[in-house]
């Protein structure tokens, strides 16, 4: 708290959808489609999502991808793929975390 001639007043919480940069919603945008997000950043990306046209456009674009390609099941991947495709994300968001 910080006073201010006899006042006192509170740090203000940031406007909910301004807490997650658009490089954080590109990074997570595969949790929030698959719906394994945690429920307070769910709502923080989709606050996010009302404040921001170009990160609503790019999930509808990854939406309209995964409708126009379909689902790969991980399990129809060789060994060989998987290890590739996770090595390609790995030095792609080297700080990421691991989903495995």
């Amino acid at each position: 708290m910080k006073a201010t001639e006899g006042t006192v007043t509170t740090p203000q919480a940031p406007e909910p959808g301004m807490t997650i940069t658009c490089q954080q919603v590109v990074e997570v945008i595969t949790d929030y489609l698959e719906d394994v997000m945690d429920p307070d950043l769910r709502s923080e990306f989709d606050s996010h999502l009302t404040l921001c046209p170009g990160c609503a456009e790019y999930l509808a674009q990854m939406r309209q991808t995964i409708h126009a390609l379909g689902y790969v099941p991980e399990t129809s991947l060789s060994p060989q793929a998987q290890a590739e495709l996770l090595e390609a994300f790995h030095d792609l968001y080297p700080n990421a975390r691991s989903r495995r």
